[in-house]
């Protein structure tokens, strides 16, 4: 199993801009439930702004088509001046012990 994390970062004074973009976002990359289950999203405020928290439970076989897809989506984001993000996947500790042997 494969966890495909986002994370966010932008300035307060873009918030409205970013809720925009997210509706937008949503509207042309909708969740595909064939490739992945959107488990969490989070939001805190931090010095810098916003920092934003999304969690995907990628579906077997899935991984590569799921990645392509964010990145897509989430370029769109970047048109908002000041956001940045990162994405990162993390595999289960069973997994993980398995690869070791």
């Amino acid at each position: 199993m494969v966890y495909l994390i986002i994370e966010s970062w932008y300035p307060f004074d873009k918030t409205d801009e970013v809720r925009n973009k997210f509706f937008e976002v949503e509207k042309e990359y909708p969740e595909d439930p064939n490739l992945a289950k959107r488990l969490l999203i989070a939001f805190r405020a931090v010095k810098e702004g916003v920092n934003a928290l999304s969690i995907y439970d990628v579906k077997d076989g899935k991984y590569k088509e799921t990645l392509i897809r964010a990145a897509k989506s989430m370029r769109l984001f970047t048109e908002v001046e000041g956001y940045k993000y990162e994405m990162r996947s993390y595999i289960t500790l069973a997994e993980g012990l398995a690869l070791t042997g």
